[in-house]
């Protein structure tokens, strides 16, 4: 009819995971890790053809592991506590720390660092990060071979999303990805180890997110 889409109060669907999922292995030749931060680390493991486990944890010792076995290209959640991902990405220079940090003014939904006092931080729009990589996965650029018992907790965290539409400060329209349940570390694990992958795999997106 010629009206604009309406995109207020869109949820995810089960198909946006399932239509990725594979039965059979992804052997890579990188590894690419997200890690969201709290009493229990949600991490989401995989290469360049895509997700291969997810798991949580209450101890980063686990995520050490992780990261060493695999030698893995690693994003953390910065907040809300800072200080052991912060040794961890002193300890190891593959590993980085993010911020979501709102930014209209760059082309690109992230960034990492590139200013000396940056070094071995991610700065993400979290909106517009979750928007790329939601494109991403409804064009089929990777896929998902998580084990089927695992499965099942990580849809139901993409499945507490839903778009809506509020005003910002200036009283302007925004819209933003929001938990029904405040259950949604796996979502925000994918969008690390996601933009672990764009670092990590790709001379051409290197070059591009630089």
């Amino acid at each position: 009819l010629g009206e604009p889409f309406d995109v207020t109060d869109v949820k995810i669907r089960n198909e946006l995971i399932t239509d990725l999922w594979v039965p059979y292995d992804l052997p890579g030749n990188e590894w690419f890790m997200g890690v969201d931060s709290g009493k229990i680390k949600h991490w989401v493991l995989g290469n360049e053809k895509g997700i291969v486990d997810v798991g949580s944890t209450e101890d980063w010792e686990d995520i050490e592991f992780l990261i060493t076995k695999y030698n893995a290209t690693t994003i953390i959640d910065a907040l809300p506590d800072l200080t052991i991902p912060d040794l961890l990405r002193k300890k190891y220079p593959k590993v980085f720390l993010c911020y979501y940090k709102r930014d209209r003014q760059r082309a690109e939904p992230f960034s990492f660092g590139r200013l000396e006092k940056d070094m071995g931080l991610v700065f993400a729009d979290r909106n517009r990060t979750i928007d790329a990589l939601i494109d991403d996965m409804a064009r089929g650029n990777f896929q998902i071979s998580v084990p089927g018992e695992k499965l099942k907790p990580y849809i139901h965290h993409w499945l507490t999303l839903r778009r809506i539409k509020e005003l910002d400060s200036l009283g302007l329209d925004r819209y933003v990805w929001e938990s029904s349940s405040g259950i949604d570390h796996y979502v925000h694990a994918t969008v690390y180890w996601w933009m672990a992958k764009s670092r990590g795999h790709g001379e051409e997106f290197k070059e591009k997110i630089q």
